[in-house]
């Protein structure tokens, strides 16, 4: 596929989903994937916790939302629960879908940490990271899919005090 074909069918993203809308397990070019109620979505991997992990994963009860909404860190347990008070925030799912994409090298995946869904309709895909760059292919995958889709994408860090 030309890189001008690849750019019109949504910048060759594809995402990798299950749980909006009743469906199983589906993959979808990004273009198909406006108007899907992200915000319903289950996350596609399972948060784990155990003594010594070093992380700190656990579910938040949003009430923006009326439903827990899960987060592996501190960093993305405080990011959310800045998100559960934003008045403007009206739905959050975290790690809806599976981005996958091809870097010029090689095949990429990546799990972003959170779907918002605004009043007004608009939609954001939030990567929470700490003041380090975005791991090898991540970050800069995410901005390129928010380029070709409708949602904006934010990489948020420690949130202001």
């Amino acid at each position: 596929m030309a890189a001008s074909e690849r750019e019109a069918a949504g910048g060759g993203f594809t995402l990798r989903f299950g749980g909006t809308g009743g469906y199983d397990e589906r993959v979808v070019p990004l273009p198909q994937c406006h108007g899907l109620a992200w915000e319903e979505a289950i996350p596609v991997r399972s948060f784990r916790w155990s003594r010594g992990l070093g992380h700190f994963p656990g579910w938040w009860w949003a009430a923006s939302t009326g439903r827990h909404v899960g987060f592996e860190s501190w960093l993305e347990q405080d990011r959310l629960i800045l998100l559960d008070f934003d008045p403007d925030v009206v739905g959050i799912a975290s790690q809806p879908f599976w981005l996958h994409w091809h870097d010029g090298k090689e095949k990429r995946r990546h799990a972003p940490d959170y779907f918002v869904r605004l009043a007004d309709g608009r939609a954001r895909v939030v990567d929470v990271r700490a003041a380090d760059p975005p791991r090898a292919g991540q970050g800069s995958g995410t901005d390129r899919c928010g380029a070709a889709g409708d949602a904006k994408c934010d990489h948020q860090a420690t949130p202001p005090l």
